[in-house]
């Protein structure tokens, strides 16, 4: 196998030659770049573990090519583009081409970072030789570096394992949890065999600041499906983006929790309580469950709605009941974190909320408090029957 690769800038390409679906069915008589060797590569961005191998999908065979690319240079850089022409032999027609970009979305110096591309039908056994070419974006600087992967253990989900854990934010700013992602590399003897992204209870907003948020110390719960061949090593690599400057999540919290259990129902009675800024007219319900152990035992998201906003100051009821949760888990292994999707101008005093506080000057017109809808039976995320 030789691979080659070439580097460009981004800038100086049509944009829309990278951004192309990462599955391209092209072949034949593409033109051809003329390949140059790694060693020649002259803009700092470098390329490692480069490979490629079969993977079936839809009853067709596929060539997944994974690799990591490289910041050689002495600043940071932004997402590094990766476009692949797969050939028989070096010189030879194309038979493939396939684009995308890589996982983490900036680069410090030294830093590296996960790539695949699936390109097909093609068999790898077909591709002798891969030209590569790279492309870099400008660094914006908000990439945060300050989430920890933690209590990593592997349960059985749905009678396939899988593993669970902890996303703990140990810095001292904030970051948007819409762009949060976590993606696990499994390795073999081969190199990098394939990345999978972790399942996080999270309402995405792709290309936003504004949405949930990781507070200092803050742990969010996670699970990803491990592959079904063998492996030998894991990797994790954690995107994340700190908030604009000037900008904070407006905080909330739930207090007094205590089990209410209904009609045989696992339900959970506390208080919601707002000592932000903004009035919050909607927000994320993440519960999770913790293990005796301290690990993730399971989790579930809801977006809830109040019958009014809740603003500054509020301390009113809520109730969770949470379907499919075993009655035996005791309330103190039970965390409800309520998200709201609104920012603010100031920190946080504290995140979440421990009790109602109102700003020391508000000109927020009185919006009254009362009792707020229950969460929507059902969750978005749940690992559900997995074992403990």
């Amino acid at each position: 196998m030789r691979p080659s690769v070439r580097s460009g800038d981004a800038l100086r390409r049509a944009a829309a030659a990278l951004l192309l679906a990462a599955l391209l069915c092209l072949g034949g008589a593409a033109a051809a770049l003329r390949p140059v060797s790694a060693q020649d590569l002259g803009e700092g961005i470098g390329i490692t573990h480069l490979g490629w191998r079969d993977v079936a999908f839809g009853g067709a065979t596929l060539t997944r090519l994974t690799g990591l690319v490289v910041n050689e240079r002495l600043v940071p850089v932004g997402q590094v583009e990766i476009a692949a022409r797969f050939r028989a032999a070096d010189g030879s027609p194309v038979l493939r081409i396939g684009t995308t970009i890589a996982d983490l979305p900036e680069l410090a110096p030294g830093e590296a970072s996960p790539f695949t591309i699936l390109v097909g039908p093609l068999a790898s056994s077909a591709v002798g030789h891969v030209d590569v070419t790279l492309g870099v974006r400008p660094a914006d600087g908000r990439r945060y570096r300050a989430l920890q992967v933690e209590d990593v253990i592997t349960r059985t989900v749905g009678g396939a394992p899988a593993l669970f854990g902890w996303l703990r934010n140990v810095g001292d700013a904030y970051a948007s949890a819409s762009n949060t992602n976590i993606i696990a590399g499994f390795w073999d003897a081969r190199g990098l065999r394939e990345t999978h992204a972790a399942t996080m209870p999270i309402v995405y907003q792709p290309g936003t600041l504004v949405g949930q948020g990781h507070a200092p110390d803050m742990r969010y719960p996670w699970f990803l499906r491990l592959p079904d061949e063998p492996w030998t090593k894991l990797e994790f690599w954690v995107v994340a983006k700190r908030y604009a400057d000037g900008l904070w999540p407006v905080p909330l919290g739930v207090v007094d929790l205590a089990r209410d259990d209904q009609g045989g129902r696992v339900t959970f009675a506390g208080r919601l309580v707002h000592c932000g800024q903004r009035p919050v007219t909607e927000f994320a319900l993440v519960s999770s469950a913790a293990a005796a152990a301290g690990g993730v035992l399971t989790f579930t998201l809801n977006v809830v709605t109040p019958q009014r906003p809740i603003v500054p100051g509020d301390d009113v009821p809520i109730r969770v009941t949470w379907p499919g949760l075993d009655p035996t888990i005791p309330v103190d292994r039970v965390v409800h974190l309520p998200l709201s999707f609104d920012v603010q101008s100031l920190p946080p005093r504290a995140m979440p909320c421990t009790r109602a506080e109102r700003p020391a000057m508000s000109l927020l017109p009185w919006l009254g408090r009362g009792a707020m809808r229950a969460p929507a039976v059902g969750p978005r995320v749940d690992p559900r029957r997995a074992d403990h």
